[in-house]
């Protein structure tokens, strides 16, 4: 204990030193720390020491003609105590009987071995018994952690456990590594070992089994998990409600790891997974604190209501956004039916699924990581100055045929810099700082094992001037996240486990009183030619122009945004041995609880406006608004409060007969979600899964799901969504086997599936026609007035659920003893019956209709993971590309006739941009008179022209009837990433690059239109057209405010988004264990990581992030962050 806290003491001051720059954020972290440290000394001390006396615990004993060793299983199973013994020598002791009566441990095992030269003594929790070597009677002691001391021998006892099952495993080897000296496990596992002082080093080996060496410590105890040969961790997959084999899945799965979660330093967990992982989709469309997720989607959309695939937490549905990295143990995608159907509506879009770290039996291992970096925009828009501002805008004013706004004089002075030139980007941006940390700890014995771990982490806004008020406060956008999760398995008995599972996130983020969107809107829209100042250091404005950016910074007051949720899960699992081999029950109840309540503090600020006599002198200020202070009390809002309430019951199976293996899974949940004060939402399922396979070679599965959803009517309420999919894995075969030795693993797999779902666009109860208030009626001569009461939106009694059926083909390989992997899947699916609403409804109907299943979707396409991995000397590098191709199109939605094909939006993918086609500029008078008529605005040489469509039956062009597809969709139909990793000795390299292609963004307003609503103008606005730069013009005439013509969406507005990204670059460095073995440490590793490093794209020109949404740019850029970092165990 005193080593630990002296370890304690030495990893605090090297944490002053690494993260002084940070001193704020990190003694945050140092007081989650500590708390969780002084939760877990106890577990430690305990764990150090002895949980109880032997001379002191009692227990009530009776024996009738029972062997020794029956005998002392029942002491065990009594006490408490592990008891480890010699086998040989307790099986030739039998008929033990003893008369009932309540007396110590050490009073029992006196009398039980009363009659044999065997002896006994306490050590920790164990009580080792052992046959003195000399013959001598020893007297009986109780073994506590000692220093190893030079020509002394110390026992050292423990207990050996499969990884997965927590079985323990008897007849596993364990020996002192550089010596013969060995023993055995006993059949519950345990063992005893004198080891001589110097050797450190024990190593457990067992058939079909991984061996393992373990270093021995202070401890007198060595509790090991051992991992099947034939089951590595790597070869062991999360599927929905269970674990398989990856070798035997038959299903499209996709699983990335903690390590590559950690390598991104970012606050919300969605960001981690762009390019990681085939089949998967993100788009990220904000870097604001705390709104920055990314949208994810497995296959692309293919549907034409939400297409956002279902997380599920610990078999839970939950959000992923505001998890620990460090918490979670795996993450796994499932894509097609046969991995999904399991989950029915909830699966119909893919699923995620998170398993979150659970103890392992051994001593505590505790572990702590912290990171400090900065983070900056991307890239920011780039606006001309003052001067390129004045001369554009008195051109754009002469091509409208008035008169140019500014005079020579104020030209020169904007050029010369007398007259103001305002940066609004540079005046308000800044880097700004991200810091995070966790420690947990995990261990456990054999009885009860845990994982408890706390995180800390938090994001800073780029803006300036947030804290330049007189009330004290900071407007920054800011995102603050505490995260705690216990997570503890007991075995109750050796048929009954207990999980508990605890977490709590707590999230507090900030602004100033404003969205990110007022501010990049200020930022784009105000030209360079104000002043944000006055002379006298008043805030500038005018009766056009009231927001100022200063002002909208420091002067409005600031809110505070809270997320605060709280899960748990307990589950009781029973053998069922008794009933048949390998049968299990589990009934689990979970119970979460989010409540979002805000606050707010505003206030308002004055601007002015300078007032100027005949010679230019300012001679007063004309006021705009009125300066307020903060009411302290501000104002609340309670937000939203979500509960969920699951109950589910599972029944599970597996048993092998010869060569044929069986598994069996009856599930049965249903899920109560009470939102604010709505009707409680309600859901239900019945789940069926079984898998068969000969010889690990023949794979087969079936699978279904009874979904009963509170949107239908009861005749249509429940939907059955089964699958089958197969396998062979020809690897198996002889004729591979024998012939091509190049082949360590290849196998073919094939599915076909339902899926379903119950939503549309946030209607409820489908069926059912709803009523609601209407306008006030009055009667009689005194205008009476009495409410009005109206029929709403009619309901729908044949509707029923939206089906999905999908078809799957794989093909997994792995050569040259898996050197060089490939997994590839081609997919197909038919999205029907989607519940959407009917465009095609005349208004002369008078009244909404709900949902009905008319809609229809196909979605198709390719992907693979290739992974070549390998080892030269000292030297390791693997390299990992992935690539996802998902292309839907609309085959049916309702849509309104429409005079000619080109118009159809039907036949196209979801999403698909239309428009006219821009078809240059006009070059002069008589191009503008020999082309068809544009009926849009006033025009001219130099303006967009356009293609005209239709035939002689129209002379002139119109959006009606011309417009026609012209780019992607915003979401790319394209992903694909490449992650690259060397490590030589202690050093260690990762990279990731990803990309994304098929996508188009299609800007407007401020962000690509000249002088929109008095706005700035671009350096690409320099390539405008004039006479004199006909031939080489890149941009139409300029006009000097929204031109009817021009702006208007067109290909000409349309740009690539597809792009190429260092998405994220790690370096870590491993110190020597002689370095840090005087601190007590077991790890140290000190790392720089790097996100959103560079991109190479096509949007340079308009200074946006290729992954910005369509609209005006009012977008809080997306973060480029760079982190150290430090990673300890011990």
């Amino acid at each position: 204990m005193k080593k630990f806290l002296a370890v304690q003491k030495q990893l605090g001051a090297f944490l002053c030193t690494c993260l002084s720059g940070n001193t704020r954020y990190v003694m945050k972290i140092s007081t989650v720390a500590l708390g969780c440290m002084l939760l877990v000394t106890p577990m430690l001390w305990a764990a150090s020491g002895k949980a109880q006396d032997m001379a002191t615990r009692k227990i009530t004993l009776s024996l009738s003609r029972e062997t020794l060793h029956d005998a002392l299983s029942k002491v065990e199973s009594l006490s408490g105590f592990r008891i480890a013994y010699p086998p040989e020598q307790i099986t030739r002791h039998k008929n033990i009987s003893l008369p009932k009566a309540t007396r110590t441990v050490k009073e029992t095992l006196n009398l039980l071995l009363m009659s044999t030269r065997l002896q006994f003594r306490q050590q920790e929790d164990i009580i080792v018994i052992f046959m003195p070597e000399d013959g001598r009677q020893p007297a009986d002691t109780t073994a506590r952690p000692v220093p190893p001391q030079e020509g002394k021998q110390r026992m050292i006892i423990g207990s050996v456990i499969e990884f997965r099952t927590n079985t323990p495993l008897p007849g596993v080897t364990v020996m002192i590594k550089g010596t013969n000296r060995g023993g055995q496990t006993q059949a519950d596992g345990t063992y005893s070992l004198q080891v001589p002082a110097g050797l450190q080093t024990l190593v457990f080996s067992f058939i079909g089994y991984e061996s393992k060496e373990v270093e021995v410590g202070s401890s007198n105890q060595v509790h090991v998990a051992l991992n099947p040969a034939n089951i590595g961790l790597k070869d062991v997959v999360v599927v929905a409600y269970g674990e398989q084999k990856k070798a035997t899945v038959t299903g499209s799965i996709a699983s990335i790891s903690t390590k590559e979660l950690l390598q991104s330093p970012v606050s919300n967990l969605t960001n981690a997974l762009a390019g990681r992982l085939p089949g998967l989709i993100t788009t990220q469309r904000s870097g604001e604190p705390g709104v920055d997720a990314s949208t994810l989607y497995i296959r692309g959309v293919a549907t034409l209501n939400s297409a956002t695939p279902s997380i599920m937490v610990d078999g839970v549905e939950r959000s992923m956004d505001y998890l620990d990295p460090n918490d979670i143990e795996s993450l796994t995608i499932l894509k097609d039916a046969a991995a999904t159907a399991v989950l029915g509506m909830r699966g119909a879009n893919g699923a995620v699924l998170i398993t979150t770290k659970r103890g392992k039996a051994g001593a505590p291992a505790v572990s702590f990581r912290a990171a400090t970096g900065i983070q900056e925009a991307t890239r920011l828009p780039e606006y001309l100055g003052s001067y390129d501002y004045a001369r554009l805008l008195n051109e754009a004013l002469g091509n409208d045929g008035a008169q140019p706004a500014f005079t020579q004089q104020q030209l020169d002075g904007y050029k010369n810099g007398t007259l103001p030139n305002t940066d609004y980007y540079k005046f308000i941006m800044r880097p700004s700082s991200v810091v995070s940390g966790n420690l947990n700890v995990s261990g456990g014995g054999n009885v009860a094992r845990y994982f408890i771990s706390a995180g800390y982490n938090m994001a800073e806004g780029n803006y300036k001037h947030t804290k330049n008020n007189k009330d004290g406060y900071d407007g920054n956008n800011r995102m603050k996240r505490y995260n705690l999760r216990a997570n503890v398995d007991v075995d109750i008995t050796k048929d009954l486990t207990a999980r508990l599972d605890l977490a709590g996130t707590l999230t507090d983020r900030t602004d100033g009183n404003n969205s990110a969107g007022t501010i990049m809107n200020l930022a784009n829209r105000m030209a360079p030619i104000y002043p944000i100042f006055n002379p006298d250091g008043s805030l500038w404005g005018n009766g056009t122009f009231q927001s100022n950016i200063y002002g909208e910074l420091s002067q409005k007051g600031y809110r505070r945004w809270y997320n605060n949720t709280v899960q748990g899960t307990f589950a009781l699992t029973r053998k069922l041995d008794v009933i048949t081999k390998n049968l299990s029950a589990k009934v689990s109840f979970s119970y979460d609880n989010t409540n979002t309540p805000n606050s707010s503090y505003g206030r308002n600020y004055a601007v002015y406006e300078p007032l100027y006599n005949a010679q230019g002198e300012i001679t007063g200020y004309k006021q705009f608004g009125n300066d307020t202070r903060i009411d302290p009390n501000g104002g609340f809002s309670g937000g939203g409060a979500v509960r969920n309430t699951y109950l589910e019951a599972v029944l599970n199976w597996n048993r092998n007969f010869g060569h044929h293996e069986l598994t069996g899974l009856l599930l049965w949940n249903r899920r109560l979600q009470e939102n604010g004060s709505s009707i409680p939402f309600a859901y239900e399922s019945f789940l069926f899964r079984g898998t068969y396979n000969y010889k690990a070679k023949y794979l087969l599965e079936v699978s279904a799901s009874y979904q009963g959803s509170e949107n239908f009517p009861k005749e249509s309420r429940y939907g059955l969504f089964p699958s089958i999919s197969g396998g062979w894995v020809l690897s198996e075969e002889n004729f591979i086997k024998d012939h091509v030795p190049a082949i360590s693993f290849l196998k073919v797999r094939a599915s076909y599936g339902e899926v379903g779902n119950d939503r549309s666009s946030g209607e409820r109860f489908l069926w059912f026609t709803s009523w609601q208030g209407a306008p006030q009626y009055w009667f009689g001569t005194n205008i009476t007035q009495a409410n009005g009461w109206g029929q709403g939106a009619i309901g729908n009694p044949g509707v029923t659920w939206e089906r999905g059926k999908q078809v799957d083909l794989g093909l997994e390989f792995r050569l040259w003893k898996n050197k060089l992997g490939l997994t590839i899947d081609v997919f197909k699916q038919r999205r029907s019956k989607i519940l959407i609403t009917r465009s095609t409804l005349s208004d002369v109907f008078g009244q909404g209709i709900k949902a009905q299943n008319i809609g229809e979707v196909d979605n198709k396409g390719i992907e693979f993971e290739l992974v070549h991995d390998n080892n030269i000397g000292k030297f390791h590098y693997a390299i990992k590309p992935n690539f996802t191709y998902a292309k839907n199109v609309i085959v049916y939605q309702d849509e309104v006739s429409r005079l000619y094909p080109w118009m159809r939006r039907t036949g196209w993918p979801i999403g698909t941009k239309f428009g006219l086609i821009a078809d240059g500029f006009f070059k002069d008078a008589a191009d503008v008179s020999n082309s068809p008529f544009q009926n849009f605005s006033a025009y001219g040489p130099g303006d967009i022209k356009y293609k005209k469509l239709t035939g002689k039956e129209y002379d002139y062009i119109q959006a009606s009837f011309d417009e026609t597809r012209i780019g992607y969709a915003r979401t790319p139909e394209i992903m694909y990433g490449t992650t690259i990793e060397m490590d030589y000795r202690n050093f260690d390299l990762s990279v990731l690059f990803q990309g994304a292609a098929h996508a188009d963004v299609r800007s407007e307003n401020e962000a690509v239109y000249e002088f929109f609503q008095s706005g700035k103008v671009k350096p690409f606005h320099l390539g405008r057209w004039t006479p004199e730069t006909a031939a080489t013009a890149t941009y139409p005439r300029l006009h000097s405010n929204t031109n009817g013509n021009n702006h208007r969406a067109s290909s000409f507005w349309i740009k690539s988004a597809d792009y190429l990204r260092l998405k994220n670059v790690e370096v870590g460095y491993r110190l020597p264990k002689r370095w840090i073995a005087p601190l007590g440490l077991n790890y140290f590793r000190v790392y720089v990581n790097g996100l959103n490093l560079y991109t190479w794209d096509k949007l340079k020109d308009y200074q946006v992030d290729p992954e910005i949404g369509d609209g005006n740019g009012a977008m809080y850029p997306i973060q480029k962050i760079w982190n150290f970092g430090i990673d300890i165990k011990f």
